[in-house]
């Protein structure tokens, strides 16, 4: 994976992006027409706030509705 967490604590952190996670953040950036890279966490952490732990319903090319959930190896194990 390409997303690494370095120097976290209670309030403070950074994450390292690189490869396929970061053209992906150019990428998302651009498409929702945002100011910069830092806003589309902030889209992300609001979306899945409000999700409160619920599944994400998006519209896809063809019309329909999919329900999107974190992959099982995002989960922490039991």
């Amino acid at each position: 994976m390409t997303v690494q967490k370095e120097n976290f604590s209670d309030h403070e952190g950074t994450i390292r992006l690189t490869n396929g996670d970061f053209q992906a953040l150019k990428k998302i950036t651009e498409e929702y027409h945002l100011a910069d890279e830092s806003d589309v966490i902030a889209f992300a952490i609001g979306v899945l706030s409000r999700a409160g732990g619920k599944p994400i319903s998006v519209e896809q090319a063809d019309g329909t509705t999919a329900k999107l959930f974190p992959a099982d190896k995002l989960r922490k194990s039991a």
